[in-house]
């Protein structure tokens, strides 16, 4: 639930512009104020995980409506067609 939530609201609450790169920042470790620390860019970690999250979820969800989907069309054709592909489906 939490990540859900962090998805939606996430990129509302990065503390700085996952784009914008701080060279002198480069490479940075984890500290107060970069949690997740920089990357060779010098652009804060934990700012481009939550903007990106929303993209995460979207993809995740679409991957559980096609698995779904393809699932339930396999059981119905499965259950109405009984014979060798019911035995080789069930």
């Amino acid at each position: 639930m939490a990540m859900a939530a962090t998805a939606v609201v996430g990129a509302l609450w990065t503390p700085y512009d996952p784009l914008h790169p701080e060279t002198e920042a480069a490479y940075a470790p984890p500290s107060a104020s970069h949690p997740f620390g920089t990357d060779w860019l010098g652009r804060d970690v934990l700012s481009r995980v939550l903007a990106a999250s929303p993209v995460g979820m979207r993809i995740a969800a679409a991957g559980v409506f096609m698995g779904s989907t393809a699932g339930a069309l396999l059981g119905i054709l499965s259950a109405l067609s009984g014979g060798l592909l019911g035995e080789v489906l069930g």
